[in-house]
């Protein structure tokens, strides 16, 4: 008796995990974007995508927008110090999944950097 009415509940769960997974449908898949948004395989597309998911605006440009300046461009060092320890920094960018990075100094940029199959015509 008591194994009938633990599946007979378990039965009305899975129905109703099911209507409602049907009926929420949009904010189910909502929610497993954001919990899998930086898993490491995904992130870059999961960022690309982010619109698709989120509800996000569109900031229109300006008419009028501000060119900003260029400098004389340097490069990143090789390696870096960070708690007693000496990384690598393409094998850091690599590792953070970094897609871009610019660094600006004052008013001008001085370092562009683009990984995971990303360019500067992206931004």
């Amino acid at each position: 008796m008591v194994k009938k009415i633990i599946l007979y509940f378990l039965a009305t769960l899975l129905i109703v995990v099911v209507i409602g997974g049907l009926i929420y449908r949009k904010e189910v898949i909502r929610l497993n974007k954001v919990i899998t948004m930086f898993e490491p395989e995904n992130i870059s597309e999961n960022f690309r995508s982010f619109p698709e998911y989120i509800n996000t605006s569109v900031v229109t440009k300006s008419d009028r927008p501000t060119e900003l300046p260029v400098g004389d461009s340097w490069e990143l060092p090789s390696s870096f110090q960070w708690n007693d320890s000496t990384l690598q920094t393409q094998a850091f960018l690599d590792h953070t999944n970094t897609d871009g990075l610019l660094i600006y100094q004052g008013d001008s940029l001085r370092f562009e950097y683009y990984g995971n199959g990303f360019e500067q015509s992206d931004i």
